[in-house]
């Protein structure tokens, strides 16, 4: 066996079983609502604060989250299941963050979810490291 390299791989895959409720990270609209025929599978967007800066995605889920693009979702709401649709080895969450359409570390994001999100944020920031206030 070779050795297998998977680029563009910014999120984080998280061993579950299959049919294991999907929780929304946090309040935000459901931007998007893919068809499974991605390599991510069924997969959900949902844009997350008044601006929209931060945005999770879901992927990999069990068939078409019954919800609708514009829908507003709430933190805690089930959007999902674990499944293993598209490019999938196995029954997972794929689960990744963008600000601003740059793709971010979900488990360092989900500490300034408040940060990223209020009015005094510089939506002008273009780097991770402008993104994160130089931290």
């Amino acid at each position: 066996v070779g050795d297998i390299v998977w680029e563009d791989h910014t999120g984080i895959d998280y061993r579950q079983e299959g049919g294991t409720p999907i929780h929304c990270p946090a309040d935000g609209v459901v931007s998007l609502v893919t068809d499974g025929s991605e390599s991510e599978g069924f997969s959900i967007y949902i844009q997350h604060g008044e601006h929209g800066a931060v945005m999770s995605v879901c992927a990999h889920l069990s068939g078409i989250p019954d919800l609708e693009e514009g829908q507003r979702v709430s933190q805690g709401q089930v959007i999902g299941h674990v499944g293993s649709t598209g490019n999938s080895t196995g029954p997972h969450l794929h689960f990744s963050t963008l600000v601003r359409g740059i793709p971010y570390n979900p488990l360092t994001i989900s500490t300034k979810w408040t940060h990223y999100n209020s009015v005094d944020w510089d939506s002008t920031a273009n780097t991770q490291e402008e993104i994160n206030g130089g931290n």
